[in-house]
């Protein structure tokens, strides 16, 4: 059992080294991607003066334009993960590819917040924002890298969670810890929000801050460091996929 342990260990290091060194790379190779993604926030800024709120029908526009631009975003991301380099005419083709099972998650995500917040019971609310947020954390690498069946992209999010939840969430405390000081209340309302949601959330606070050219020296660096983080996920990601058994069994060979 200690060997096994031993052997874990080891394995899980060089694959937390492996990704930060891949992801590193491929930042750096594929910096003129953060170009595309700057004007994708300005984009969405634009498309937030431009389409009426208020309105159920132009919320659902709206929507659906947040989504594709969301999935031109995952397409660049798995472009560079299963590539290495950008190849620009494909992106918004393999978009597409992504759009349907990421409006698929995201509208129903907003059915259950809906008939959550109507319940108008708080401790529920939190509960289930809580238990999702950890056993969907991986949910935006299930859509854009396996994509799938709504409750296909589910299952596979849970089962990967449940088999690799410590060498998943461990980097993720790590974070969390350094930025925060290992807040429990930071913790605790960092993993009540869905990754997705959060994610699309900074996202539209990014394209809101792109509206002002002057911001874009901070804007740039920060759309680098987010690049990076979203490849690290998609490479740590791929590599555990594999399982714990897969791994122990590469240990043992090296």
């Amino acid at each position: 059992m200690e060997m096994k342990l031993v052997d874990l260990t080891k394995i899980t290091l060089i694959i937390y080294k492996n990704a930060l060194v891949t992801s590193f790379k491929q930042t750096l190779l594929n910096w003129k991607i953060v170009g595309l993604h700057l004007g994708l926030l300005v984009v969405l800024g634009l498309s937030s003066f431009l389409i009426p709120s208020g309105n159920i029908v132009f919320g659902f526009i709206r929507g659906f334009v947040v989504t594709y631009l969301l999935s031109i975003y995952f397409a660049s991301v798995r472009n560079i993960i299963n590539r290495e380099k950008t190849i620009f005419k494909d992106l918004f083709s393999e978009a597409w590819q992504i759009f349907s099972p990421l409006i698929s998650i995201l509208f129903a995500l907003m059915i259950v917040n809906f008939l959550l917040r109507s319940l108008n019971a708080p401790f529920l609310t939190i509960a289930f924002g809580i238990l999702f947020s950890v056993l969907a954390n991986p949910l935006p690498e299930v859509i854009y890298l396996r994509g799938g069946m709504f409750m296909q992209m589910i299952e596979n999010s849970f089962e990967f969670v449940l088999e690799n939840f410590i060498e998943w969430f461990l980097p993720i405390f790590i974070v969390i810890g350094l930025l925060f000081s290992a807040s429990p209340t930071v913790i605790l309302q960092t993993f009540g929000e869905n990754p997705l949601q959060m994610f699309e959330s900074i996202i539209l606070l990014l394209s809101i801050i792109s509206m002002n050219i002057g911001n874009w020296g901070i804007l740039i660096p920060a759309l680098y460091l987010l690049l990076f983080i979203v490849l690290f996920r998609g490479n740590l990601f791929l590599a555990l996929q594999k399982g714990r058994r897969a791994r122990l069994y590469m240990a043992k060979q090296s």
